[in-house]
Protein backbone atom coordinates (compact mmCIF):
# COMPACT_ATOMS: atom_id res chain seq x y z
CA UNK A 1 0.00 0.00 0.00
CA UNK A 2 1.34 3.44 -0.92
CA UNK A 3 1.13 4.99 2.56
CA UNK A 4 3.32 7.40 4.51
CA UNK A 5 4.19 4.47 6.75
CA UNK A 6 5.55 2.40 3.87
CA UNK A 7 7.34 5.49 2.52
CA UNK A 8 9.29 5.97 5.75
CA UNK A 9 10.02 2.26 5.94
CA UNK A 10 11.42 2.13 2.39
CA UNK A 11 13.40 5.36 2.76
CA UNK A 12 15.19 3.86 5.76
CA UNK A 13 15.83 0.51 4.10
CA UNK A 14 17.04 2.02 0.83
CA UNK A 15 19.36 4.36 2.69
CA UNK A 16 20.86 1.44 4.60
CA UNK A 17 21.16 -0.70 1.46
CA UNK A 18 22.86 2.00 -0.61
CA UNK A 19 25.26 2.83 2.20
CA UNK A 20 26.11 -0.85 2.61
CA UNK A 21 26.65 -1.42 -1.12
CA UNK A 22 28.39 1.89 -1.64
CA UNK A 23 26.41 2.48 -4.81
CA UNK A 24 23.07 3.59 -6.13
CA UNK A 25 20.20 1.11 -6.08
CA UNK A 26 17.49 0.83 -8.74
CA UNK A 27 13.93 -0.34 -8.09
CA UNK A 28 11.39 -1.55 -10.64
CA UNK A 29 7.79 -0.42 -10.88
CA UNK A 30 5.65 -3.55 -10.35
CA UNK A 31 2.78 -5.01 -12.30
CA UNK A 32 -0.35 -4.98 -10.14
CA UNK A 33 -3.65 -6.85 -10.06
CA UNK A 34 -5.41 -5.25 -7.07
CA UNK A 35 -5.61 -1.73 -5.63
CA UNK A 36 -5.91 -1.04 -1.91
CA UNK A 37 -8.61 1.28 -0.63
CA UNK A 38 -6.24 3.00 1.80
CA UNK A 39 -3.29 5.06 0.61
CA UNK A 40 -1.62 8.44 0.91
CA UNK A 41 -0.14 8.49 -2.62
CA UNK A 42 -0.92 7.29 -6.06
CA UNK A 43 1.80 5.01 -7.47
CA UNK A 44 3.46 7.73 -9.55
CA UNK A 45 3.64 10.16 -6.65
CA UNK A 46 4.96 7.48 -4.33
CA UNK A 47 7.83 6.50 -6.60
CA UNK A 48 8.67 10.12 -7.42
CA UNK A 49 9.00 11.08 -3.75
CA UNK A 50 10.83 7.87 -2.85
CA UNK A 51 13.46 8.40 -5.55
CA UNK A 52 13.85 12.07 -4.67
CA UNK A 53 14.35 11.39 -0.96
CA UNK A 54 16.76 8.45 -1.35
CA UNK A 55 18.66 9.24 -4.54
CA UNK A 56 17.76 5.76 -5.80
CA UNK A 57 16.76 5.14 -9.41
CA UNK A 58 14.13 3.19 -11.28
CA UNK A 59 14.20 0.43 -13.87
CA UNK A 60 11.12 1.64 -15.68
CA UNK A 61 9.13 -1.38 -16.86
CA UNK A 62 6.98 -0.18 -19.74
CA UNK A 63 5.07 -3.45 -19.96
CA UNK A 64 4.10 -3.12 -16.29
CA UNK A 65 2.83 0.40 -16.95
CA UNK A 66 0.60 -0.97 -19.71
CA UNK A 67 -0.56 -3.95 -17.63
CA UNK A 68 -1.54 -1.59 -14.80
CA UNK A 69 -3.37 0.66 -17.24
CA UNK A 70 -5.58 -2.21 -18.37
CA UNK A 71 -5.93 -3.94 -14.99
CA UNK A 72 -6.31 -0.96 -12.66
CA UNK A 73 -6.93 2.01 -14.96
CA UNK A 74 -3.67 3.69 -13.93
CA UNK A 75 -2.59 6.30 -16.50
CA UNK A 76 1.03 5.49 -17.53
CA UNK A 77 1.69 9.10 -18.50
CA UNK A 78 1.08 10.15 -14.89
CA UNK A 79 4.08 7.98 -14.09
CA UNK A 80 6.19 9.37 -16.93
CA UNK A 81 5.43 12.98 -15.98
CA UNK A 82 6.18 12.38 -12.30
CA UNK A 83 9.73 11.11 -12.85
CA UNK A 84 12.82 13.24 -13.38
CA UNK A 85 15.32 12.41 -16.15
CA UNK A 86 17.95 11.44 -13.57
CA UNK A 87 15.57 8.94 -11.98
CA UNK A 88 15.44 6.47 -14.89
CA UNK A 89 18.29 4.00 -15.39
CA UNK A 90 16.82 1.50 -17.87
CA UNK A 91 13.61 0.67 -19.66
CA UNK A 92 12.28 -2.86 -19.41
CA UNK A 93 10.24 -4.24 -22.30
CA UNK A 94 8.36 -7.55 -22.23
CA UNK A 95 5.30 -9.40 -23.38
CA UNK A 96 2.30 -10.23 -21.23
CA UNK A 97 -0.41 -12.88 -21.21
CA UNK A 98 -3.99 -11.82 -21.94
CA UNK A 99 -6.26 -14.00 -19.79
CA UNK A 100 -9.42 -12.30 -21.05
CA UNK A 101 -10.36 -10.52 -17.83
CA UNK A 102 -6.81 -9.72 -16.70
CA UNK A 103 -3.36 -9.10 -18.18
CA UNK A 104 -0.54 -11.01 -16.46
CA UNK A 105 3.10 -9.95 -16.68
CA UNK A 106 4.53 -13.29 -17.88
CA UNK A 107 7.56 -12.35 -20.06
CA UNK A 108 6.81 -15.37 -22.26
CA UNK A 109 6.08 -13.82 -25.66
CA UNK A 110 7.00 -10.98 -27.98
CA UNK A 111 6.51 -7.36 -26.93
CA UNK A 112 3.03 -6.41 -28.23
CA UNK A 113 2.35 -3.33 -30.36
CA UNK A 114 0.55 -1.63 -27.46
CA UNK A 115 3.71 -1.78 -25.34
CA UNK A 116 5.89 -0.62 -28.25
CA UNK A 117 3.62 2.39 -28.66
CA UNK A 118 3.90 3.23 -24.97
CA UNK A 119 7.68 2.76 -25.20
CA UNK A 120 7.73 5.36 -27.95
CA UNK A 121 6.04 7.85 -25.61
CA UNK A 122 8.41 6.95 -22.79
CA UNK A 123 11.43 7.53 -25.05
CA UNK A 124 10.12 11.01 -25.77
CA UNK A 125 10.26 11.78 -22.06
CA UNK A 126 13.60 10.05 -21.51
CA UNK A 127 15.34 9.90 -24.90
CA UNK A 128 18.81 8.74 -23.86
CA UNK A 129 17.86 5.79 -21.65
CA UNK A 130 18.80 2.26 -22.84
CA UNK A 131 16.31 -0.61 -22.88
CA UNK A 132 16.32 -4.30 -21.98
CA UNK A 133 13.98 -6.81 -23.62
CA UNK A 134 12.88 -9.44 -21.06
CA UNK A 135 11.82 -12.88 -22.32
CA UNK A 136 11.91 -15.50 -19.54
CA UNK A 137 9.48 -18.23 -20.64
CA UNK A 138 8.72 -20.00 -23.93
CA UNK A 139 12.04 -18.63 -25.16
CA UNK A 140 12.15 -18.66 -28.99
CA UNK A 141 15.05 -19.16 -31.39
CA UNK A 142 17.87 -16.66 -31.05
CA UNK A 143 17.08 -14.75 -34.29
CA UNK A 144 13.63 -13.91 -32.89
CA UNK A 145 15.24 -12.42 -29.78
CA UNK A 146 17.67 -10.44 -31.91
CA UNK A 147 14.77 -9.05 -33.94
CA UNK A 148 13.13 -7.78 -30.73
CA UNK A 149 16.38 -6.08 -29.73
CA UNK A 150 16.72 -4.45 -33.14
CA UNK A 151 13.16 -3.20 -32.90
CA UNK A 152 13.96 -1.57 -29.57
CA UNK A 153 17.03 0.13 -31.06
CA UNK A 154 14.86 1.80 -33.71
CA UNK A 155 12.99 3.77 -31.06
CA UNK A 156 15.25 6.80 -30.89
CA UNK A 157 14.45 10.17 -29.41
CA UNK A 158 13.53 11.48 -32.86
CA UNK A 159 10.79 8.90 -33.28
CA UNK A 160 8.24 10.85 -31.26
CA UNK A 161 8.27 14.47 -30.23
CA UNK A 162 5.48 14.77 -27.71
CA UNK A 163 4.72 17.92 -25.74
CA UNK A 164 5.81 17.17 -22.18
CA UNK A 165 3.54 18.70 -19.60
CA UNK A 166 5.07 19.56 -16.24
CA UNK A 167 3.00 17.93 -13.55
CA UNK A 168 3.78 17.55 -9.87
CA UNK A 169 3.35 14.09 -8.34
CA UNK A 170 -0.15 13.75 -7.00
CA UNK A 171 -0.49 13.07 -3.28
CA UNK A 172 -3.79 11.88 -1.83
CA UNK A 173 -4.53 12.72 1.79
CA UNK A 174 -6.87 10.21 3.38
CA UNK A 175 -9.28 11.58 5.92
CA UNK A 176 -8.25 10.36 9.36
CA UNK A 177 -5.06 8.78 7.99
CA UNK A 178 -4.58 5.63 5.97
CA UNK A 179 -4.91 2.28 7.65
CA UNK A 180 -1.69 0.81 8.99
CA UNK A 181 0.41 -0.65 6.23
CA UNK A 182 1.05 -3.66 8.48
CA UNK A 183 -2.68 -4.33 8.73
CA UNK A 184 -3.18 -4.14 4.97
CA UNK A 185 -0.13 -6.31 4.31
CA UNK A 186 -1.15 -8.95 6.84
CA UNK A 187 -4.64 -9.34 5.35
CA UNK A 188 -3.31 -9.39 1.81
CA UNK A 189 -0.51 -11.87 2.60
CA UNK A 190 -2.90 -14.20 4.39
CA UNK A 191 -5.01 -14.41 1.24
CA UNK A 192 -2.20 -15.18 -1.18
CA UNK A 193 -0.02 -17.47 0.93
CA UNK A 194 -2.40 -20.40 1.43
CA UNK A 195 -2.94 -22.61 -1.64
CA UNK A 196 -6.16 -21.56 -3.32
CA UNK A 197 -7.50 -20.30 0.02
CA UNK A 198 -9.08 -16.97 -0.97
CA UNK A 199 -12.34 -15.98 0.67
CA UNK A 200 -14.75 -13.09 0.21
CA UNK A 201 -13.42 -11.27 3.26
CA UNK A 202 -10.07 -10.97 1.53
CA UNK A 203 -11.33 -8.28 -0.85
CA UNK A 204 -12.77 -6.06 1.89
CA UNK A 205 -9.82 -3.63 1.83
CA UNK A 206 -9.43 -3.65 -1.97
CA UNK A 207 -10.97 -1.25 -4.48
CA UNK A 208 -13.93 -2.70 -6.34
CA UNK A 209 -14.14 -0.10 -9.14
CA UNK A 210 -11.19 -1.31 -11.24
CA UNK A 211 -11.38 -3.09 -14.62
CA UNK A 212 -10.10 -6.31 -13.01
CA UNK A 213 -12.37 -7.52 -10.18
CA UNK A 214 -10.58 -7.64 -6.84
CA UNK A 215 -11.24 -11.36 -6.45
CA UNK A 216 -9.69 -12.06 -9.87
CA UNK A 217 -6.64 -10.01 -8.95
CA UNK A 218 -6.21 -11.88 -5.68
CA UNK A 219 -6.33 -15.19 -7.55
CA UNK A 220 -3.52 -14.03 -9.84
CA UNK A 221 -1.31 -13.34 -6.83
CA UNK A 222 -2.39 -16.53 -5.07
CA UNK A 223 -1.72 -18.84 -8.03
CA UNK A 224 1.53 -17.12 -9.00
CA UNK A 225 2.81 -17.33 -5.42
CA UNK A 226 1.94 -21.02 -5.21
CA UNK A 227 3.85 -21.74 -8.43
CA UNK A 228 6.83 -19.75 -7.15
CA UNK A 229 6.83 -21.70 -3.89
CA UNK A 230 6.64 -24.92 -5.88
CA UNK A 231 9.75 -23.87 -7.85
CA UNK A 232 11.60 -23.04 -4.64
CA UNK A 233 10.73 -26.34 -2.95
CA UNK A 234 11.60 -28.41 -6.01
CA UNK A 235 14.95 -26.65 -6.06
CA UNK A 236 15.43 -27.32 -2.33
CA UNK A 237 14.13 -30.92 -2.34
CA UNK A 238 14.91 -32.33 -5.82
CA UNK A 239 15.16 -35.92 -4.56
CA UNK A 240 11.86 -35.62 -2.70
CA UNK A 241 10.23 -34.23 -5.85
CA UNK A 242 11.71 -37.11 -7.88
CA UNK A 243 10.41 -39.80 -5.50
CA UNK A 244 6.91 -38.35 -5.12
CA UNK A 245 6.57 -37.43 -8.83
CA UNK A 246 4.60 -34.46 -10.14
CA UNK A 247 1.12 -35.32 -8.84
CA UNK A 248 2.37 -36.46 -5.46
CA UNK A 249 4.66 -33.50 -4.96
CA UNK A 250 1.88 -31.05 -5.88
CA UNK A 251 -0.38 -32.77 -3.32
CA UNK A 252 2.41 -32.72 -0.74
CA UNK A 253 3.16 -29.04 -1.39
CA UNK A 254 -0.50 -28.09 -0.93
CA UNK A 255 -0.82 -30.04 2.33
CA UNK A 256 2.47 -28.63 3.64
CA UNK A 257 1.61 -25.00 2.88
CA UNK A 258 -1.82 -25.40 4.47
CA UNK A 259 -0.15 -26.66 7.64
CA UNK A 260 2.99 -24.48 7.56
CA UNK A 261 2.31 -21.31 5.53
CA UNK A 262 5.44 -19.17 5.05
CA UNK A 263 5.32 -16.16 7.32
CA UNK A 264 8.65 -14.46 6.64
CA UNK A 265 9.83 -12.20 3.86
CA UNK A 266 12.48 -14.62 2.56
CA UNK A 267 11.84 -17.63 0.34
CA UNK A 268 14.96 -19.24 1.75
CA UNK A 269 13.12 -20.48 4.83
CA UNK A 270 10.02 -21.82 3.07
CA UNK A 271 11.07 -25.46 3.33
CA UNK A 272 12.49 -25.48 6.86
CA UNK A 273 9.48 -27.30 8.35
CA UNK A 274 9.10 -29.88 5.55
CA UNK A 275 11.14 -32.65 7.26
CA UNK A 276 9.23 -32.38 10.54
CA UNK A 277 5.91 -32.15 8.67
CA UNK A 278 6.61 -35.42 6.87
CA UNK A 279 7.88 -37.20 10.00
CA UNK A 280 4.93 -36.05 12.14
CA UNK A 281 2.43 -38.95 12.40
CA UNK A 282 -0.41 -36.46 12.97
CA UNK A 283 0.16 -34.66 9.64
CA UNK A 284 -2.88 -34.91 7.39
CA UNK A 285 -1.23 -36.55 4.40
CA UNK A 286 -3.50 -39.02 2.58
CA UNK A 287 -1.54 -40.03 -0.50
CA UNK A 288 0.20 -43.28 -1.41
CA UNK A 289 3.79 -42.33 -2.25
CA UNK A 290 4.94 -45.96 -2.33
CA UNK A 291 7.29 -45.42 0.63
CA UNK A 292 6.69 -44.58 4.31
CA UNK A 293 6.36 -40.90 5.14
CA UNK A 294 9.24 -41.31 7.59
CA UNK A 295 11.54 -42.16 4.67
CA UNK A 296 10.41 -39.05 2.83
CA UNK A 297 10.87 -36.98 5.98
CA UNK A 298 14.41 -38.20 6.53
CA UNK A 299 15.27 -37.68 2.88
CA UNK A 300 13.87 -34.14 3.16
CA UNK A 301 15.93 -33.60 6.34
CA UNK A 302 19.07 -34.60 4.48
CA UNK A 303 18.28 -32.27 1.59
CA UNK A 304 17.45 -29.38 3.93
CA UNK A 305 20.73 -29.91 5.78
CA UNK A 306 22.57 -29.83 2.46
CA UNK A 307 20.85 -26.58 1.49
CA UNK A 308 21.65 -25.03 4.88
CA UNK A 309 25.30 -26.08 4.64
CA UNK A 310 25.58 -24.70 1.12
CA UNK A 311 24.21 -21.27 2.04
CA UNK A 312 25.87 -21.01 5.47
CA UNK A 313 27.87 -17.85 5.99
CA UNK A 314 31.57 -17.95 6.80
CA UNK A 315 31.57 -18.01 10.60
CA UNK A 316 35.33 -17.58 10.91
CA UNK A 317 35.87 -20.93 12.61
CA UNK A 318 39.17 -22.64 11.85
CA UNK A 319 39.10 -26.27 10.76
CA UNK A 320 41.18 -28.62 12.90
CA UNK A 321 43.61 -30.89 11.13
CA UNK A 322 44.63 -34.39 12.31
CA UNK A 323 48.09 -33.04 12.99
CA UNK A 324 46.72 -30.40 15.39
CA UNK A 325 44.56 -32.96 17.20
CA UNK A 326 47.58 -35.24 17.73
CA UNK A 327 49.31 -32.40 19.57
CA UNK A 328 46.54 -32.15 22.16
CA UNK A 329 47.66 -33.14 25.66
CA UNK A 330 45.24 -34.76 28.14
CA UNK A 331 45.01 -31.41 29.94
CA UNK A 332 44.12 -29.65 26.70
CA UNK A 333 41.38 -32.20 25.98
CA UNK A 334 39.79 -31.49 29.36
CA UNK A 335 39.52 -27.78 28.58
CA UNK A 336 38.90 -27.93 24.82
CA UNK A 337 35.56 -26.70 23.49
CA UNK A 338 34.54 -27.66 19.98
CA UNK A 339 32.01 -25.63 18.00
CA UNK A 340 30.34 -27.02 14.92
CA UNK A 341 30.46 -24.70 11.91
CA UNK A 342 27.14 -23.73 10.30
CA UNK A 343 28.40 -25.43 7.13
CA UNK A 344 28.45 -28.77 8.98
CA UNK A 345 25.02 -30.31 9.53
CA UNK A 346 24.17 -33.37 11.61
CA UNK A 347 21.25 -35.50 10.43
CA UNK A 348 20.11 -38.55 12.41
CA UNK A 349 18.17 -41.08 10.34
CA UNK A 350 16.57 -44.45 10.92
CA UNK A 351 16.73 -45.27 7.20
CA UNK A 352 19.82 -45.27 4.99
CA UNK A 353 18.65 -42.39 2.80
CA UNK A 354 22.08 -41.01 1.83
CA UNK A 355 22.56 -43.54 -1.03
CA UNK A 356 19.09 -42.57 -2.29
CA UNK A 357 20.09 -38.90 -2.49
CA UNK A 358 23.44 -39.71 -4.11
CA UNK A 359 21.80 -41.94 -6.73
CA UNK A 360 19.19 -39.32 -7.65
CA UNK A 361 21.97 -36.69 -7.87
CA UNK A 362 23.49 -38.89 -10.60
CA UNK A 363 20.08 -38.96 -12.34
CA UNK A 364 19.70 -42.68 -11.72
CA UNK A 365 16.86 -44.70 -10.19
CA UNK A 366 17.48 -45.43 -6.48
CA UNK A 367 16.66 -48.59 -4.58
CA UNK A 368 14.43 -48.36 -1.49
CA UNK A 369 16.52 -47.55 1.59
CA UNK A 370 17.14 -50.12 4.33
CA UNK A 371 16.38 -49.47 7.97
CA UNK A 372 19.47 -48.79 10.07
Amino acid sequence: TYTKESMEDLVGKLGYLQDFLGRRFFLENPSAYVAFQDGDYDEAGFFAELLKRTGAGILLDVNNLYVNLKNLNQDPEDFLRALRPQDVGYFHLAGHSDQGDVLVDTHDQAVPDSVWALFGKAKAYFPNIPAIVEWDGNIPEFPVLLAECEKARRFKASLLTLPIEEKAPEIFEISGGARSNLTNYAKFFDQIVRPFGIDEEGVANLKADRPVPAMTGLKVYNHAYFLRLEEVLIDTFPALAFITEEEGFRYLLTAYLESCPPMGSSLKSVGQNMPDFLKDPTSEVDFDFGVPLLVLGELAALEWARAEAFTASDDGLLALTPEQLREFTPEMWEKARFVRSASVQLVVCSYDVLPVLQTIDKEEIPSPPDAV
